[in-house]
């Protein structure tokens, strides 16, 4: 059976999707943009995810590799997902004014994303560095949360923040 040109394109995006999903959990396998078009990445991606799963290195998807695309993609998507710890793990630690990194910048997108909510806490920009706008949203969660308004992150402020945005999440 014969593909018109838009099918042939469907086809090969989904498999560009496939692949790079797979390729975040197994780095074998490069990871690709779908852009629909099977050109030389694609077929890279496809002789590495042949390589690595035991099939004929030819950088073609033949019917067995679109098999064993689809069953490794279904098992990967088909597993619980993965949770992503941000708090800082040691005991006691916070996060305060001239903190930088992940954890912060996730702090100001939660902080950011409750101003939707609560349009009285005061808008922060995301930049990753704990600056005094961030610490004067912090205060401004805090004292609307019932928290001791210190302007830091402890462990108890950040579980009321994890908890206000998953039920934002989830509204």
């Amino acid at each position: 059976m014969a593909f018109s040109d838009f099918q042939r394109s469907e086809h090969i995006s989904e498999i560009q999707r496939y692949l790079h999903d797979i390729s975040y959990f197994d780095a074998g396998i490069p990871r690709i943009v779908p852009d629909s078009i099977y050109g030389e990445e694609t077929a890279q991606a496809v002789r590495s995810f042949q390589q690595r799963y035991g099939l004929l290195v030819n950088g073609e998807v033949n019917p067995a590799t679109w098999e064993r695309i689809v069953e490794v993609y279904l098992r990967l998507a088909g597993t619980p997902a993965l949770p992503l710890e941000v708090f800082p793990r040691e005991v006691g630690r916070i996060l305060d004014t001239g903190d930088e990194g992940f954890a912060v910048l996730v702090l100001q997108a939660i902080l950011l994303s409750l101003t939707q909510r609560f349009p009285n806490l005061p808008k922060v920009a995301i930049t990753g560095k704990y600056s005094e706008e961030t610490a004067t949203a912090v205060t401004a969660f805090q004292e609307l949360s019932g928290l001791p308004p210190t302007g830091f992150v402890d462990r108890p402020t950040w579980n009321v923040l994890a908890a206000a945005a998953a039920a934002e999440l989830n509204r």
